[in-house]
């Protein structure tokens, strides 16, 4: 799992793919809930 040399580039590679996993998943379950919220609640929030 873990080779002696490459292992920070490794590191970073992963991290930024998690991050940009991260982005995205949660740009898209933020707009979700925005729409749940303006269709549930559309006088509470506008």
């Amino acid at each position: 799992m873990s080779k002696p040399h490459g292992t920070l580039q490794d590191t970073f590679v992963i991290h930024t793919f998690k991050l940009k996993v991260w982005h995205s998943y949660m740009g898209r379950a933020q707009s979700d809930i925005q729409k749940q919220v303006t269709i549930a609640f559309p006088y509470k929030w506008t």
